[in-house]
């Protein structure tokens, strides 16, 4: 709801409106981008928010969300009837609920159970100001100090317990061996709705023996899989093959288009797959070619594609079904830096705009700074577990 009281002021990007968030309510824990883009694409199913057409300009994030005559009478109704913050949102600290000036700033949510009017003199069940976007831009979160009772006429923010949503996937003590040479001792891992994770490590290290086994593609042989609540890891072949067919896909390396088939067959491949009608099975397939920057190579075969489209065209294939959990292994490891890093932009903004979990498996650096968190894998365990960069924010 946060969020869409910060859309009534004016038209505005996710990254902006994360941004926002993150200064002021994020107290020194930054929203993930990928509920960013979830509840965005929540409130557009809903009819609350509305996405425009993309801008101009390299990547899919260009786009800007307004709100629409449903979600400003929600945030009418919000405003003038208090009531218990969303979960998603929670943040570590409650809300002030007291007629009195804000720190840092005015924002667009932070009473919704003010009334009256408040010591300013802003109309009651408005939203109030957020500064204009004319300042500078942040590199991280907004990491001040939270103001206390002092700061807010008395009205202090007080501490509550943070809401820790179930993770959508999780390994809990996993192994795995081929033949006598062991992957994996025991490696837990678990990845949230929404969130993109990094898992980094040396060559042989177990991290791609780790994302096959998260994907069902091997069976461990100690330790369970939880997938949406359910044990991957005792559901059949048959069952794991229509799991990994319609909730999850895939980035590899080199792509693994099939060299026979056209830039659009490979993408709407899936879909057909799923009994999807051809007609629209081939207009999806047009369509997310269209957002990856692929327009008019849709006739052309893998050969006739540089490294990074055919790679776009991976990308497109692996979103085209809509999956809950997008696995990427190594996905720019055959490409120059700056083609691996378009094709980065690309995979990780489409992937947030459309709500999706991403496991990406690298042992670039560079590319692990687009997840918003890392574990690193050290002789089959899960050895750390530390945020992107080194000021203490989020990535």
């Amino acid at each position: 709801m946060t969020l869409l009281g910060l859309l009534e002021r004016e038209p505005s990007h996710g990254y902006d409106l994360k941004r926002d968030y993150d200064m002021y309510f994020g107290r020194g824990k930054p929203l993930p981008y990928g509920q960013v883009y979830a509840t965005l694409a929540r409130l557009a199913r809903d009819g609350k928010a509305v996405a425009g057409e993309a801008e101009p300009g390299d990547g899919p994030d260009r786009k800007r969300y307004a709100i629409t005559p449903a979600g400003a009478a929600e945030v009418e109704a919000w405003l003038t009837q208090p009531a218990e913050p969303e979960p998603h949102l929670q943040t570590g600290r409650a809300l002030p609920r007291c007629p009195a000036r804000r720190a840092p700033a005015p924002d667009a949510g932070a009473d919704r159970g003010q009334a009256g009017r408040p010591a300013d003199g802003h109309p009651a069940g408005r939203l109030r100001p957020v500064p204009s976007r004319s300042r500078p831009a942040l590199d991280g979160y907004h990491g001040g100090p939270a103001r206390g009772a002092g700061g807010n006429g008395g009205c202090g923010v007080s501490e509550v317990q943070r809401v820790t949503p179930e993770p959508l996937i999780a390994a809990r003590a996993i192994s795995k061996s081929f033949g006598r040479t062991p992957a994996l001792r025991g490696a837990s891992v678990s990845v949230a709705a929404g969130e993109i994770l990094a898992v980094m490590g040396p060559s042989g290290s177990g991290k791609s023996t780790l994302l096959h086994c998260l994907a069902g593609i091997f069976p461990p042989d100690d330790g369970e899989i939880v997938f949406d609540g359910q044990r991957l890891d005792r559901l059949s072949e048959a069952s794991r093959t229509e799991l990994r067919r319609t909730a999850f896909g895939f980035v590899f390396q080199f792509g693994q288009l099939v060299p026979e088939l056209t830039a659009a067959d490979n993408v709407a491949l899936p879909l057909l797959l799923n009994r999807v009608r051809r007609p629209a099975a081939y207009q999806e397939a047009f369509g997310w070619l269209d957002r990856l920057g692929l327009e008019g190579k849709d006739g052309r075969r893998t050969g006739e594609l540089s490294g990074g489209e055919a790679q776009r065209v991976a990308v497109a294939r692996a979103l085209a079904i809509k999956p809950r959990v997008l696995f990427a292994d190594e996905p720019t490891g055959s490409l120059d830096s700056l083609t691996g890093e378009r094709v980065m932009d690309l995979l990780v903004g489409l992937a947030r705009e459309e709500g999706t979990t991403v496991v990406l498996v690298t042992h670039d650096a560079r590319v692990a700074a687009y997840a918003e968190r890392e574990v690193v894998v050290r002789d089959g365990k899960v050895t750390t577990l530390e945020p992107s960069g080194t000021d203490g924010g989020f990535r």
